[in-house]
């Protein structure tokens, strides 16, 4: 039977009431939730994978839809290491099943690792044990074994519950503009896009590892929500979520984390170092930390829960992101820059110790004046200590130096950090001899949102 234009848009109409309500009818539980992680560079030896059993077995307790992998799922990128992988999921899901009997969708995507794109490939030739081991040269077999299905290509989608989740595999995230002319998205619901390296520009800041092209792609489409790993950068930072358009979440690393490349601050290392340019501290340590993170989506928001599977610690308090997305170009990270400032504990007071130590690069000797403080604790939303200022005051007030440290556990749960003192470093030659100076902190949060300082007693330097 034919429908008339008027009779078949009053249809459609109805057809979209009808799905709001039984939308708005799931308000009260999650729509679809799933396992969210990066960078497990699993290995030839099985023992490589157990942070991704950990992971896997919380997640079926927690009941979890699916596991989203945002790449470098191996080392070397070859058949043996992913078959490590392939024996955790069935460690941590028997049947492919949660703890509810509930089918749970593997949706990974691979990374430069394993398409063998990594450094120590560029230069070399392809062996024949490349192309006979190699996830890059075997990718239906790869996929099989990890999947249990044929491999859908560069570029994929599934539905789940309803929801859209999009995929690009290395080096294919240019190809999202066409696959977005090809498949128009439903702008009344979320839809979840996996990568491997950060859109430009999005989450963590400038400085994180990322890919230029996908960002102006993805930035038509405000109801998409990015993850993205490949720079090993901690979710304990709350500027792991960017919302200047679309949602861009970095997902950290389920093997090893790092703090990132944060410019000015003196225990970061550099990638070169300018000549004649020395720094007074050893280089923070991201630690040993397996991220990942759960993610459960409602008909009014998105609600993440980070967590650190090393150590069986929450990474921080949960994150919530309205829907519809709100974004803001130029103030990009809504939830960092609602947070509060982290404060020094009551009677916190500033150490000073002469010691001596060794300047960075070149590992020379040096006499050097060690700045230590406990560490600040958290003072409402998002406050966890991630940096300190550092103030070099003489008599008369005036600040002659001023320095910024990340926190020595900062990647790590913030009852951790907590835990842990912070510290800062000059050289003596730095500072001037024989007159009274003191020292100035200010705890920093992850967007540099700064508490209450504390002042040393005076010291004069010999």
């Amino acid at each position: 039977m034919m429908l008339s234009r008027k009779l078949f848009l009053t249809s459609l109409a109805a057809a979209g009431a009808g799905f709001r309500r039984a939308w708005a009818d799931s308000a009260a539980k999650p729509i679809v939730s799933f396992g969210v992680m990066s960078d497990s560079h699993v290995r030839d030896d099985p023992e490589t994978a157990e942070p991704l059993r950990r992971i896997f077995k919380h997640l079926a307790a927690e009941g979890v839809d699916a596991v989203l992998h945002c790449g470098d799922i191996c080392e070397l990128g070859t058949l043996v290491e992913l078959k490590n992988v392939a024996d955790a999921w069935k460690f941590g899901f028997p049947g492919g099943k949660n703890a509810a009997g509930k089918p749970v969708t593997p949706f990974f995507v691979f990374g430069n690792h394993d398409y063998h794109a990594a450094s120590y490939m560029r230069g070399k030739a392809v062996t024949d044990e490349d192309r006979s081991l190699g996830i890059l040269y075997n990718k239906e077999k790869a996929w099989q074994m990890l999947a249990g299905e044929a491999f859908p290509g560069e570029v994929f989608s599934k539905e789940i519950n309803g929801i859209t989740f999009i995929g690009a595999h290395w080096a294919h995230e240019g190809e999202m503009e066409e696959w977005f002319k090809k498949h128009p998205l439903d702008a009344n619901k979320p839809v979840f896009y996996v990568q491997h390296p950060h859109p430009k520009d999005t989450c963590f800041g400038t400085w994180a590892g990322a890919n230029a092209v996908s960002k102006d792609i993805l930035l038509s489409h405000p109801n998409l929500f990015s993850f993205s790993g490949h720079s090993h950068i901690t979710v304990s930072d709350d500027r792991a979520v960017w919302q200047g358009g679309f949602v861009s979440m970095g997902a950290g690393s389920a093997r090893l984390v790092s703090v990132g490349r944060r410019a000015g601050c003196e225990n970061i290392g550099m990638k070169k170092w300018p000549k004649d340019v020395f720094r007074h501290m050893p280089s923070v340590r991201g630690g040993k930390s397996w991220q990942a993170s759960i993610v459960k989506v409602y008909v009014d928001r998105v609600e993440v829960t980070r967590r650190d599977y090393l150590n069986d610690e929450s990474l921080g308090e949960h994150w919530r992101i309205d829907f519809p997305f709100k974004h803001n170009a130029e103030a990009p990270y809504l939830i960092a820059d609602t947070a509060r400032a982290p404060q020094f504990p009551e009677g916190a007071k500033v150490k000073i110790a002469e010691k001596n130590g060794k300047r960075q690069p070149d590992h020379v000797k040096e006499a050097q004046v060690h700045i230590t403080m406990p560490a600040a604790i958290g003072d409402g939303p998002y406050a966890r200590v991630f940096y300190y200022r550092v103030e070099v005051l003489d008599a008369a007030g005036k600040v002659l130096k001023d320095r910024k440290v990340v926190q020595q556990d900062a990647a790590l749960a913030e009852m951790r950090t907590v835990k842990t003192d912070g510290w800062c470093v000059f050289a003596k030659d730095e500072l001037p001899r024989g007159v009274a100076l003191r020292f100035r902190v200010y705890p920093q949060n992850t967007s540099g949102k700064e508490g209450r300082p504390i002042t040393s007693e005076p010291i004069t330097l010999a």
